[in-house]
């Protein structure tokens, strides 16, 4: 049993938790005050991180001991539910093992609330990693638990969710379908908090407003505000809502005025998050009104708060602001560095999101391993059970043949169990990087093409208006001056967005490559001989497979040069069977190809993953002293 004081720091501490948002009502029969106690503060507000994550960790593993000490499965189940929720904020690696512990225990007890709360939490933080479908799966499971204790305020919040994760995912049709389910249960309920109403009918308004429905989400938000009423932090979060639908219907004086009452309630409960969203609605309302100072103000003060609340995503709204501010008042300098910053930081965090997806791979792959584990003891209990109830047996010899036939038969279904995991995981990996890379592709080529026909064009503009000055000053060295340094950054930005994709895939994939051998041929030793078949002309990809092959040929050329040690590249592109075959042959020193495998340099898997993103096939040939041939098959875009 837990002792008083230990009780009383927890009733303190839980209250701070994430995720959980309301107290149990009722508790499962047969358990003693002291557990009854330890109940009561479960989790109260959503999506708030721990205050104290270390403390309540702490506490948590001290109660997951006891109860385990004293066979108690309901309170070990619980205990292991609150690790769970704070390893979300301490560790996240280690959280997913928690929920597992706990339902296994809770499953036991049979204790539906708890099994809710821990589905209810899963599913908010897979929508957080942007596993939608699979979070969805585990928030529909937690209406169930919570329908099953008739807890129907929870039943609500986890339509509310719901909602907000098929409005996240894009599904805005069935985000409204689930509000309103939401709406209606909780409705039906005394239990339902004001503040819980408005989450219900802001997600739905939210859904509407995202589907271009904006006089339904206007007046969703304006009914809205009654359940607010003196909560300032809520309040000002709707009349921004209020405020951003305007702003999108092109009301900009009605935007302007509810942004400034949301202003005005968020310095009563202030938010570095919601300052930035609100200041940057500001800006952007002041910018088409021709405020420019007050949008220069307002952009500022939101990347003040943006920083300040450590959010990527505040700042990259930001960014974007402040660079349609300097392009409005021509400073072009300014606005291709607020650019810069903006793609810099949608790159670290497209990396970290490869890396969380990573990461997920790893987890299923302890909990599968784990479950077999699992399988694997209670296969053994049986088996020594089974030896026990037949020792007296005189048909001992048969029973020990079974066992040996059965483990034998264990060992086959393990060994074919793992070949299809390994299978499996395989193919999820093939299509993570083919995801990855299609994504890295065509964001390059997005900012390329931004780069060119944007600040290429403002930039050539620029020149040209400077060099109308010159009819009337010329004899001013200054503008001599501005005209050298705007050649010097058209030749940038043109660096820049060819390093992106060539200019010269735009005449196509093979006079790409042609010219890359011809610089090739006039600088570095080595003479490239390029032929082209007639037909393979009649092959049309699209403009990131082009890219795609072109950064094959350009990475696999580009060892060549390095390392061979060849004076001479011959290359054939040839067409056939709605196929385009490149093959590629050096009369270098050649390798070892098994080399390949354990290479621990980027250069070949980036080859192999550019060529298995294409659904290509790469062979190499090579020996020491004999040269190298390499061919790379690529089905036609239509195949």
């Amino acid at each position: 049993m837990l002792s008083a004081n230990l009780i009383r720091l927890y009733r303190a501490i839980l209250l701070q938790a994430i995720f959980i948002p309301f107290f149990a009502s009722a508790q499962h029969g047969g358990k003693s005050g002291s557990d009854r106690i330890l109940l009561t503060p479960i989790l109260k507000k959503a999506n708030e991180y721990l205050k104290q994550p270390t403390l309540i960790d702490s506490l948590a593993n001290y109660a997951f001991r006891k109860a385990k000490a004293q066979n108690n499965t309901d309170n070990a189940g619980r205990a292991a539910g609150l690790l769970f929720v704070a390893k979300l904020s301490l560790d996240a690696n280690q959280a997913l093992p928690w929920y597992d512990t706990s339902m296994s225990y809770l499953r036991i007890s049979k204790n539906q609330l708890w099994m809710g709360y821990n589905n209810f939490n899963m599913g908010i933080q897979l929508g957080k990693k942007y596993k939608f479908e699979k979070g969805i799966s585990y928030l529909l499971q937690a209406v169930k638990n919570f329908e099953q204790v008739k807890d129907t305020a929870m039943v609500g919040y986890a339509y509310v969710v719901i909602s907000n994760t098929l409005h996240d995912f894009g599904n805005y049709e069935s985000g409204k379908k689930y509000a309103q389910v939401a709406i209606n249960v909780l409705q039906s309920t005394s239990k339902a908090t004001a503040e819980l109403k408005w989450r219900a009918m802001n997600v739905l308004a939210i859904n509407y407003d995202d589907n271009e429905e904006y006089r339904k989400a206007l007046y969703v938000h304006f009914k809205n505000v009654k359940n607010v009423k003196g909560k300032p932090f809520l309040l000002g979060i709707n009349y921004n809502n209020i405020g951003n639908t305007y702003q999108k219907m092109g009301y900009f004086i009605r935007a302007n005025k509810y942004l400034l009452l949301a202003l005005q309630q968020l310095r009563k409960a202030p938010s570095p998050y919601a300052f930035a969203g609100t200041l940057g609605n500001l800006a952007n309302v002041n910018l088409e009104l021709g405020n420019i100072k007050k949008a220069r103000f307002y952009a500022d003060s939101a990347l003040y708060y943006a920083k300040k609340s450590g959010s990527p995503e505040k700042l990259i709204d930001t960014y974007e602001n402040l660079y349609k501010l300097d392009v409005k008042t021509h400073d072009f300098k300014q606005a291709f560095s607020y650019l810069k910053q903006r793609a810099e930081l949608k790159d670290s965090l497209f990396s970290a999101s490869k890396a969380e997806i990573l990461y997920d791979l790893q987890l299923q792959f302890e909990t599968e391993k784990k479950e077999k584990e699992n399988q694997q003891l209670k296969f053994q209990s049986n088996l020594r059970a089974v030896a026990r109830d037949r020792a007296e047996s005189d048909k001992r010899f048969i029973i020990y043949a079974a066992i040996i036939t059965l483990i034998a038969l264990c060992l086959i279904f393990g060994l074919v169990y793992r070949n299809t995991i390994v299978k499996n995981r395989f193919a999820e990996e093939q299509k993570l990087n083919k995801a990855l890379l299609n994504g890295e592709q065509n964001e390059r080529i997005r900012i390329a093409r931004d780069l060119h026909d944007s600040i290429g064009q403002l930039m050539s503009v620029v020149k040209m208006n400077v060099s109308n000055l010159m009819h009337d000053y010329p004899k001013d060295n200054h503008i001599d001056n501005t005209l050298i340094l705007i050649d010097k950054t058209i030749t940038e930005v043109r660096h820049i967005s060819h390093n992106l994709i060539p200019e010269e895939l735009n005449f196509g994939l093979f006079a790409a490559l042609e010219d890359m051998f011809e610089k090739i041929n006039s600088g570095v030793g080595i003479k490239v001989l390029f032929d082209v078949a007639d037909a393979t002309h009649e092959h049309q990809f699209k403009k990131s497979t082009q890219l795609s092959i072109y950064r094959i040929v350009q990475e696999i050329v580009g060892n060549i040069v390095k390392h061979a040690k060849a004076t001479q590249i011959n290359i054939e592109a040839i067409s056939k069977n709605s196929h385009l075959i490149i093959a590629i042959k050096d009369n270098g020193v050649g390798f070892d190809t098994d080399q390949i495998k354990n290479s621990n340099g980027i250069g070949w898997k980036n080859i192999t993953a550019r060529v298995n993103l294409l659904d290509g096939i790469l062979n190499i040939r090579s020996e020491r002293l004999s040269g190298t041939q390499i061919e790379i098959i690529i089905p036609d875009d239509n195949v």
